[in-house]
């Protein structure tokens, strides 16, 4: 959900400031969103950790067009994840 959020308001002009804790995920869509001709910025970080929400709002009111935020968390892929359960084989 948050990947077509972020496509469509950068297709609509929009600054795009991706946070996402596995940076394969997010950086992919920034670097396709940058591709085809949007702005867009991604920051590796797990949310819950309150100096990474800082920096997502450093970076953010730094591009001076804060307008829209849109805030979309979820961890249902990351925990299905082999990744992330180092304890889990394959």
């Amino acid at each position: 959900m948050g990947e077509v959020a972020a496509r469509r308001l950068a297709r609509e002009g929009a600054n795009v400031v991706g946070v996402d804790i596995l940076e394969d995920l997010d950086a992919a869509v920034i670097d396709d969103i940058i591709a085809h001709g949007g702005s867009a910025t991604f920051l590796c970080g797990d949310i819950a950790n309150d100096s990474v929400c800082a920096e997502m709002v450093r970076v953010s009111a730094s591009l001076q067009a804060g307008q829209v935020l849109v805030l979309q968390a979820g961890i249902v892929g990351l925990l299905m994840r082999p990744s992330y359960h180092p304890a889990v084989t394959t």
